[in-house]
């Protein structure tokens, strides 16, 4: 799953990092799915969940080591959040969610090409 690229340095900095650079929010995120195959992919640097079922998610973007991604929970279940396919959150198993409880949000950030940090907001 390709990011759109909101400005292009060519090979030198990857099209996450652009776009950390530019902060592109996206906002009306409906979660969807109860596994990693059906959740609402996540495209953007900060994105806004609006409506969650329970037991929906989203899932997360191939990381790029060092990239930031937000995710804010405003529905009004708890978000299953799911690594990009074949990756992990933390190093824990492949595919495994974490849990994002409603009106919070968590920072990811990419830690290799395989697993995103997860910092739960307080």
């Amino acid at each position: 799953m390709a990011l759109p690229k909101a400005m292009s340095w060519g090979p030198v900095v990857p099209a996450l990092a652009t776009l950390n650079i530019c902060g592109d929010v996206v906002t009306g995120i409906s979660a969807a799915g109860t596994a990693s195959a059906g959740a609402t992919a996540l495209t953007g640097v900060h994105n806004v969940l609006a409506t969650v079922a329970s037991g929906a998610g989203v899932r997360m973007m191939q990381p790029q080591p060092g990239a930031m991604v937000t995710v804010m929970n405003r529905g009004s279940n708890p978000c299953l959040v799911y690594p990009y396919t074949g990756g992990s959150i933390n190093g824990g198993s492949a595919d495994a969610a974490v849990t994002l409880t409603n009106a919070k949000g968590a920072m990811l950030i990419g830690t290799t090409t395989t697993d995103w940090g997860y910092i739960p907001g307080a």
